[in-house]
């Protein structure tokens, strides 16, 4: 996320130039020469005119918006879940993320069970340090199914999150004795399918992000640049 994060800063950056400096600069030439401006114009300057007079109130908003998000994520619980619960439902993103997730935790599953550590314990590990509040209560689930003495696999099949390859392999491994075989594999082909996704993705945001950006810069040129061709046409 590194590059559509600073090509994300780069576009506010020069947005806000544009809209702090250069709009107003020309502009106002147009209004001294009294050219008529366009809607597009009157929109972007009314939008650069309030940006300049109160950019302190956009940015204590802004700071109190990502100071509050910040801290009920950190502090409350239920928040932090449903954050977690919409990042997961998201489209395309979601798709990474839950498989990034499962198999962070069946490969660390996995090399839990391959040095003998028991179940139980190995679960309690993974609850702590899987880092997804969703994926946390089902592993929760599935520990306290275990200790009823029931199957591990029974709470993953209740629960969106784990798909059925991920859950009739871990059946399978819970018949068979090779359950960390089984987890292994998970992980790997999750792995794998993440890599290629984010390779993809990769490869499709880099586009989308300067089509984003050649898309706000020239709304704003348009705005500054239609008022010129009035004022020729004026002058002609």
């Amino acid at each position: 996320m590194s590059y559509p994060i600073v090509l994300v800063i780069l576009i506010i950056l020069v947005s806000a130039f544009m809209l702090l400096w250069l709009v107003p600069q020309f502009t106002a030439n147009f209004a001294s020469f009294g050219a008529e401006l366009p809607a597009i114009t009157l929109m972007v300057l009314g939008f650069s005119n309030a940006l300049k007079a109160y950019w302190w109130i956009f940015f204590l908003v802004g700071s109190a918006i990502i100071g509050a998000f910040l801290y009920l994520f950190q502090k409350n619980p239920k928040f932090n879940f449903y954050v977690h619960y919409i990042l997961l439902k998201m489209p395309i993103f979601g798709k990474v993320l839950q498989k990034s997730a499962i198999a962070r935790m069946t490969r660390t599953l996995a090399s839990l069970f391959s040095s003998s550590v028991p179940i139980l314990n190995a679960l309690s590990i993974v609850e702590k340090i899987i880092g997804d509040p969703v994926i946390e209560e089902v592993v929760h689930k599935s520990r306290t199914s275990l200790e009823k003495g029931s199957s591990l696999a029974e709470p993953l099949k209740e629960s969106w999150v784990f798909p059925p390859l991920v859950t009739q392999m871990v059946s399978i491994g819970e018949q068979t004795g090779s359950l960390d075989y089984m987890l292994e594999k998970i992980a790997e082909f999750y792995e794998d399918d993440v890599d290629r996704t984010v390779d993809s993705l990769k490869a499709l945001i880099e586009p989308i992000m300067i089509i984003l950006l050649a898309g706000i810069v020239g709304f704003i040129m348009a705005a500054v640049l239609l008022p010129m061709y009035s004022l020729y046409e004026q002058v002609g």
